[in-house]
């Protein structure tokens, strides 16, 4: 009997402080707001664990280990919890210890910016205007406590250098900080080795600078000769279609047989515009009967209609000075329609 009211009593007791658990677990869920990482606006999960700390260690103090993690995974946003579970699959957040559930959320959720960065980015601020310096000076505060500004006499040096890099050679600034971050877990980085990197890298964008250089004088003579080739082309297929040649020329073919054809009459003279390379049939100038100038002038002859010789009459240009003579020509009468009519043979001589 005394057991049966030992195993009660402990029982009953069992449920209190699941009952006292349960009532502090939704009084805790209630005061703790939700994380949701913002990195612009500095809502890391170490600034938001910072800020309910004590919702976990003092006010839930009593809770049962797993029951923590239940909060603490309760308490994620929709796309953190998605992340972090992704991440540690195939083991279950709720299954994992709560000190290194906080590890892994902090390793996650964190600034992916250097020590380095940070500091450069606190020595760019400036405030806005004079309204707003005491704001300005509350900013500084919390950004130099975030950056870790203690600095020593090479942090300073190299901090200065990079801050005064002007914004056209930013691509120096870039290598200066990847140069710092990746020895920042040494003591091997001084300024004197970041001076070195930087005069490296000015000495190998300057090789190249000239490689350009010569790349750009060499793209002009390329071009030209394409140029050629274009023009070559052209004549090419500007002749084929004046002179309709067709694709069994092989003189038209192509260009350079046309070249090596005007190269064997080179030495050949035009009897008609005097020029050197072609034969006078294949002459474009005018001929010379056909020139306008070098014409000679013919005579206009008229004829009278009642005159009883012939109505036609042939001549022939027998002397500079374009004479004209009337030949004598066979005729033959006929009888056409009861009447006659003379008419010239033609001997076709």
């Amino acid at each position: 009997m005394k057991e049966m009211k030992k195993e009660f009593g402990k029982a009953k007791a069992k449920d209190s402080e699941e009952e006292q658990s349960a009532e502090l677990y939704c009084k805790l869920n209630s005061v703790i707001q939700e994380f949701e990482f913002d990195l612009e606006k500095g809502k890391t999960f170490a600034s938001w664990f910072e800020k309910h700390k004590s919702f976990f260690e003092n006010e839930g103090n009593s809770l049962a280990e797993n029951v923590k993690v239940r909060l603490l995974v309760a308490k994620l946003g929709g796309s953190e919890y998605a992340k972090i579970s992704q991440k540690m699959m195939p083991q279950k957040l709720d299954s994992m210890r709560f000190d290194i559930l906080i590890q892994e959320l902090e390793k996650e959720f964190s600034d992916p910016r250097s020590k380095i960065v940070k500091r450069f980015e606190v020595i760019k601020l400036r405030c806005p205007c004079v309204e707003k310096v005491l704001d300005f000076g509350t900013l500084v505060n919390s950004e130099c406590e975030k950056a870790e500004m203690a600095l020593t006499v090479e942090d300073s040096k190299i901090l200065i250098f990079i801050a005064g890099i002007p914004e056209e050679a930013n691509d120096l600034r870039q290598i200066c900080l990847r140069f710092v971050e990746r020895h920042s877990n040494s003591d091997q980085c001084t300024f004197k080795q970041l001076l070195e990197e930087c005069r490296s890298y000015l000495a190998t964008k300057a090789e190249a600078k000239v490689f350009e250089n010569i790349q750009e004088k060499a793209q002009p003579i390329q071009n030209s000769k394409m140029k050629d080739n274009s023009e070559n082309e052209f004549i090419r297929n500007k002749y084929q279609k004046k002179f309709n040649y067709n694709s069994g020329n092989q003189r038209f073919n192509n260009y350079s047989d046309y070249s090596e054809s005007q190269n064997k009459f080179k030495d050949i003279q035009c009897f008609n515009c005097g020029r050197f390379g072609h034969y006078g049939r294949d002459c474009r100038k005018p001929k010379g009967w056909l020139n306008r100038f070098n014409r000679p002038q013919i005579n206009h002859v008229s004829i009278d209609p009642d005159s009883s010789g012939t109505f036609c009459g042939i001549t022939d240009i027998v002397n500079p000075n374009s004479i004209l003579i009337k030949q004598k020509w066979i005729t033959q009468k006929l009888k056409l329609n009861e009447k006659l009519v003379e008419m010239i043979v033609d001997s076709a001589s």
